[in-house]
């Protein structure tokens, strides 16, 4: 059960500055931050689940006292720019508060350990002369090297590496082409692997997770863009 707090960190240059955010109507950005009130208060966090269970659109409309086809057509509009993500379960969350818990998470465990070991050790080294802060630079700029080549082996192995999955650039351009209505795939395999790092599923089974990830994706997408194409026509309609 998560402790909540009364409180949530907020960052108001992240907020002006997100370009997603920025696309959406003033109405849209009013109607996100309500939802992240609540996805506050929920286990897990940062989900929109209310007593464990997700509200449906017309519970929504009698949270924020507004009408079912405004939830609808505000919904919509930030999915479309990927202001939220949702589960395999299609359930709505915030990628931002579901990084923000697991580092918060990350530093009390490490902060039980006596801090975080990467550094923790070494990194305060005695003083023994000349000889030895020669040797250090020494092993410094060796090891710098080393972690040059290393990221570059693997930058040039896995274009995406995140903290759950790492791909080639041939699952990439697999998963591009058979998922062509994904505005950005690889925005949306970090959406994933974002989750997966935050809430790993007890089997460990990740892969076959972000493939069905991807294909919920890519049929909201094709339902939005239906959408759209629907607006439109009525639009012409009933333009003179």
């Amino acid at each position: 059960m998560i402790k909540r707090m009364p409180w949530m960190k907020f960052y108001p240059a992240d907020w002006r500055s997100d370009p997603r955010l920025r696309m959406c109507s003033l109405a849209a950005r009013g109607f996100w931050i309500e939802l992240l009130s609540y996805m506050h208060e929920a286990d897990p966090y940062g989900h929109l689940v209310i007593a464990g269970t997700a509200p449906t659109e017309n519970e929504i409309a009698k949270l924020l006292s507004i009408r079912v086809p405004i939830v609808n057509r505000l919904c919509a509009e930030l999915e479309r720019l990927s202001v939220f993500s949702r589960t395999e379960n299609g359930i709505i969350y915030s990628r931002r508060m579901v990084r923000d818990y697991e580092k918060s998470q990350q530093d009390q465990a490490n902060g039980r350990r006596g801090g975080n070991p990467k550094i923790v050790k070494g990194v305060n080294p005695g003083d023994n002369g000349e000889d030895k802060a020669q040797m250090l630079e020494a092993r410094s700029q060796s090891l710098e090297r080393e972690v040059s080549i290393t990221a570059g082996a693997s930058l040039k192995q896995y274009p995406f590496e995140g903290r759950s999955i790492r791909l080639t650039q041939g699952d990439i351009d697999q998963w591009a082409k058979s998922y062509p209505s994904i505005p950005s795939i690889v925005a949306e395999l970090q959406a994933a692997d974002d989750y997966y790092t935050a809430f790993k599923p007890k089997d460990g089974k990740i892969y076959h997770r972000i493939s069905n990830w991807l294909k919920r994706r890519e049929i909201e997408c094709q339902g939005s863009a239906s959408e759209r194409k629907r607006e439109r026509a009525r639009e012409m309609g009933h333009s003179f």
